[in-house]
């Protein structure tokens, strides 16, 4: 790109080209690239505790099934439940879609019960 030179009253001015231009926009946006980051960063925050929702025991968490007392435990609190010997392991997504489990005690209950909060608490709560 070859740039004119004027020569007014014993001045030169310079034209700019549009490589100069680019370069001179490219710097501004180098210059705050931090703040742009800051802000986008304080906005990512802000959203991760605005946004509500559920989070809980996952449909593939394991489960213990007594088929004869027709009761499920979680993992942590079988050896407080009380199984008779006709047991087996199942997914949660199984029981809860079968309808005929009931929960073992207030401890599994607990263990699969689903909460509503915030993304964050979602993402590193569970």
């Amino acid at each position: 790109m070859s740039t004119a030179c004027h020569k007014v009253k014993g001045f030169q001015l310079k034209s700019v080209s549009k490589r100069d231009i680019k370069y001179i926009g490219g710097r501004t946006v180098r210059k705050h690239r931090w703040l742009i980051g800051v802000v986008a960063s304080i906005l990512i925050i802000i959203l991760g505790f605005v946004i509500q929702v559920e989070y809980g025991a996952d449909e593939s968490d394991r489960v213990i099934v007594d088929y004869t007392l027709n009761l499920y435990s979680a993992p942590e609190c079988f050896n407080e439940a009380g199984f008779t010997n006709d047991i087996s392991d199942a997914t949660y997504g199984e029981v809860e879609e079968s309808g005929e489990f009931l929960p073992e005690s207030s401890c599994t209950a607990v263990a699969f019960q689903t909460s509503r909060g915030p993304l964050w608490f979602a993402w590193f709560m569970s």
